[in-house]
């Protein structure tokens, strides 16, 4: 049991260490808000499909992959719509309804989980899987942390209520080892299955949430290029440096 939990816990730690840090007397204006949402929504991206997904076809079937990514897509959707989560603009002041962080959190929250069911089946498999998992969970961990104290900076969320959810989801890699450890081991059907809907619900994030909100608050070139620079850069760490 110890371990999985021992990485996981470093994991968790080092996303809710980088998103408190991120939080930290953050105040921004209506470019840079754009720019780190644009930042935000590559990162959230190029996790989904340049680690998530390839990584789910890996373990399961194409058609069981695919369903899985597009259900966990779909659910938070229907979470968005569910809490009616928005943000508009009355009288040149900006208004964010909270509820509209909600999909963001529970697609975090489920991402988070998953990468605490992958290290524990990473040490079940062999020490040098679970090397390896654990050094790209934890490497990723990091810019996720980076998008969620953008956002949470960008919505303008209380700061306490932010930073309770930044030790919640940190908290969350060390209970999904632990969930995985006590329980019967997940085949490689089940664990794809879950890796695809992680997938999902982060891209339903950066493409259906977080992408409008950056266009919405300051639409030029310069704001609009920190998108496709972190949505790449993003990609190539995950790709060919920590799996080079």
């Amino acid at each position: 049991m110890l371990g999985s939990l021992a990485p996981a816990v470093v994991a968790g730690a080092g996303f809710a260490g980088v998103a408190l840090a991120g939080m930290a007397g953050l105040r921004i204006g209506a470019a840079l808000r754009g720019a780190a949402i644009g930042v935000a929504a590559g990162i959230l991206l190029a996790v989904a499909f340049a680690e998530l997904f390839p990584e789910a076809l890996e373990e399961a079937d194409h058609d069981l992959a695919a369903m899985s990514f597009l259900a966990g897509f779909a659910a938070l959707f229907v979470v968005e719509v569910a809490t009616r989560g928005h943000t508009h603009h009355e009288g040149g002041e900006e208004h964010v309804d909270h509820a509209s962080l909600t999909p963001f959190l529970a697609g975090l929250l489920l991402h988070n989980l998953v990468d605490g069911v992958v290290l524990a089946a990473g040490v079940e498999a062999s020490t040098e899987a679970a090397t390896a998992v654990s050094v790209g969970i934890l490497v990723h961990q990091l810019p996720v942390g980076v998008s969620f104290a953008a956002v949470a900076a960008a919505a303008g969320a209380e700061r306490k209520r932010m930073m309770a959810w930044a030790l919640v989801l940190g908290l969350a890699i060390p209970l999904g080892a632990l969930v995985t450890t006590a329980a019967p081991g997940l085949d490689g059907r089940e664990l794809g299955a879950l890796l695809a809907a992680a997938g999902g619900a982060l891209a339903y994030i950066g493409a259906g949430h977080l992408l409008p909100e950056a266009h919405a608050e300051h639409p030029s070139a310069f704001v609009s290029a920190f998108f496709p620079v972190a949505l790449l850069g993003t990609a190539v760490l995950l790709l060919f440096v920590l799996h080079g």
